[in-house]
């Protein structure tokens, strides 16, 4: 039982309470926004990133494919002919 000495009546307590959830509520969609944000931010710099890297290495093996297109398939379709030749 409650005495004459409260100093918040109900109706205080339960005004304070809604204010206090109000922002909380508040506050925690306005953070998860913040996140999700940031988030996409991150996710666009990583896949940029991958795809430079990506194109890094691809880059790395042009060369190779190049190199065995002339020399070595060309070396080697001449001795075929050669041997086809005797």
């Amino acid at each position: 039982m409650l005495s004459e000495k409260v100093f918040f009546s109900f109706d205080d307590v339960k005004k304070m309470i809604y204010d206090f959830m109000h922002r909380l509520i508040f506050y925690v969609n306005t953070r998860k926004n913040e996140l999700l944000q940031e988030a996409e931010i991150a996710d666009k710099e990583f896949y940029e990133s991958s795809m430079l890297l990506l194109d890094q290495r691809l880059k790395a093996h042009v060369p190779l494919k190049g190199k065995l297109e002339t020399d070595i398939y060309q070396i080697r379709s001449s001795e075929i002919t050669d041997h086809k030749r005797r």
